[in-house]
């Protein structure tokens, strides 16, 4: 019984064959005749049909193995999406107002940046409340005036709470 070595380099070509016999004898008659290079190149395409065709199969299980998984996946996340809808929800809402506020924040000190803008502001608001001052509480019927105004206010946000 003889068995062929082939032995290839990194590009699969063929560089030595050789025929290892199985058994102790040396008779001539027994050894079986040197591989020919027709039957090399036979044995050597079919062995790299098998692995081909063990190849394909390999990634045709991996595809099977990977839809699975990613149906599953999809199913799963769309279950959870569906059981959490309300936390989501809050969260993404939290989420969007920090952001918001962070864009008015960025915004603001932007603008305080600018020269003489910021002196400006100031003294609008300044002027602001010294009409506020004037207008709603120096004298008692305007701030009478400005407590109706706040009950009435506070009426339609909350409920009348008599």
């Amino acid at each position: 019984m003889s068995t062929e070595v082939v032995t290839t380099n990194e590009y699969g070509e063929v560089e030595e064959v050789m025929s290892v016999d199985g058994s102790s004898t040396t008779d001539p008659m027994l050894m079986e005749a040197p591989a020919t290079p027709d039957t090399v190149i036979q044995e050597t395409a079919t062995a790299t049909t098998d692995a081909a065709d063990a190849a394909g199969e390999a990634w045709a299980s991996f595809q099977v193995k990977a839809n699975a998984f990613l149906a599953k996946a999809i199913q799963s996340t769309g279950t959870f999406l569906e059981q959490n809808k309300q936390l989501l929800s809050v969260l993404g809402w939290t989420l969007l107002t920090l952001l918001g506020i962070r864009v008015v924040f960025a915004a603001l000190d932007a603008i305080d940046d600018i020269p003489l803008v910021t002196p400006v502001l100031k003294l609008i608001g300044l002027a602001t409340v010294a009409w506020f001052i004037w207008r709603y509480l120096l004298r008692a019927n305007n701030r009478h005036e400005l407590s109706q105004m706040f009950n009435n206010a506070k009426a339609e946000l909350f409920g009348d709470q008599s």
